[in-house]
């Protein structure tokens, strides 16, 4: 029963993020941290990471939560084609997560 509470919250906490539409365009989100400036940008299949750490990974969880993906980031801008089927995911960088929507 625990466990069954603690999915919902996390489920729920991440809901609370903004969403990304892939197929509606370009859309960047500027995410403010102490040190830097991380940029994700979702067009279609296709992330950009802009001003990461080189060595952090960006790790892409399905809405259950299930880790689908995990990618070394080994240089400042890097663009990513994620071959994912159609759905919710979020994009976890660092201590970053955004949720996006592939269309």
């Amino acid at each position: 029963m625990k466990r069954i509470i603690l999915c919902f919250l996390i489920i729920f906490s991440f809901l609370s993020y903004p969403v990304v539409y892939a197929q509606e365009g370009r859309k960047s989100l500027p995410i403010d941290n102490e040190q830097t400036s991380v940029t994700l940008t979702v067009i279609g299949n296709t992330v950009r990471v802009l001003n990461a750490t080189p060595g952090s990974v960006l790790e892409v969880y399905n809405v259950l939560g299930m880790k689908v993906a995990s990618i070394k980031i080994d240089s400042v801008d890097k663009v990513i084609t994620l071959n994912l089927p159609k759905g919710w995911y979020i994009l976890k960088i660092e201590n970053i997560a955004r949720k996006v929507a592939i269309k």
